[in-house]
């Protein structure tokens, strides 16, 4: 998803800048520079590789690596001990090291191979053995919203329609603007012993997550120039994948979590 946005904003930023007007030029540097800003920002995890050797844990950073002996660990949380998502390893020397789970994509093997050789004590579900069948779309969304961010959308379409390139970049753009607002209305259910996650706007999207499978359930927040909720879901294998949801309330969070976790 990162690279098709940085590919269309690397795409709108030449095709503007080779038309050598100075209005159209300026905006081609702009989304030419936030182009290869997406791609870093979304491909900086796959440029960092954390991997476990004999007794070491390597660590190798776009321009520098280190390394952990887990003979030095004294003990590790391997799962929001610290903040949202993190794993902490204390070391025998009193320093403790933080590992964010946005920041590596393999984190959770070196977390199973901790589990077998030090057996930390966070591995038990908090997951409940029955749960009730319950499904909580959020407080403030609902179909007639949704109606009327297409009805913007389409109104915008047709005002740029006559413009020519200028018409089709910002309609482009619109379009990208549309498809990153549904990344944020995701909703949860659960049916049968499945956690199932959908979303308002991609209607045909559905995820499916057995709950005898999941290790734990958290709300976490995301905190930039808005603050936005979402559910961080962490399975037995130490894989977590975090879905955002800023039409859940307080009252919405706890309706849903309460049913599922102990």
């Amino acid at each position: 998803m990162i690279v098709v946005f940085s590919v269309f904003f690397f795409s709108l930023g030449v095709f503007l800048f080779l038309e050598l007007k100075t209005d159209l030029v300026l905006g081609g540097v702009f989304l030419l520079i936030l182009s290869f800003y997406t791609l870093y920002s979304g491909l900086k995890k796959y440029l960092t590789r954390i991997f476990v050797k004999g007794e070491i844990i390597n660590v190798f950073y776009l321009f520098k690596n280190k390394q952990f002996h887990i003979t030095d660990i004294e003990r590790v949380r391997l799962q929001n001990s610290y903040g949202d998502s993190v794993m902490k390893l204390t070391l025998s020397n009193g320093e403790f090291v933080l590992f964010e789970e946005e920041s590596y994509l393999d984190l959770w093997k070196v977390k199973k191979i901790l589990e077998r050789k030090i057996r930390p004590k966070d591995k038990k579900s908090k997951i409940l053995k029955r749960v009730e069948n319950i499904k909580i779309k959020g407080s403030v969304f609902n179909f007639a919203s949704l109606f009327l961010v297409l009805i913007v959308f389409m109104f915008f379409l047709l005002l740029f329609e006559g413009n020519g390139i200028i018409g089709v970049v910002f309609s482009l753009i619109l379009l990208g603007v549309i498809f990153l607002f549904g990344l944020f209305f995701f909703y949860f259910a659960v049916e049968n012993q499945k956690l199932i996650i959908k979303n308002h706007m991609f209607f045909w999207y559905k995820k499916e997550y057995d709950l005898n499978e999941i290790l734990d359930l958290k709300k976490e927040t995301r905190q930039a120039r808005i603050t936005v909720d979402g559910l961080r879901v962490i399975t037995k294998d130490y894989k977590t994948k975090y879905y955002l949801s800023v039409l859940y309330r307080s009252k919405d969070w706890s309706a849903f979590l309460k049913n599922i976790k102990k």
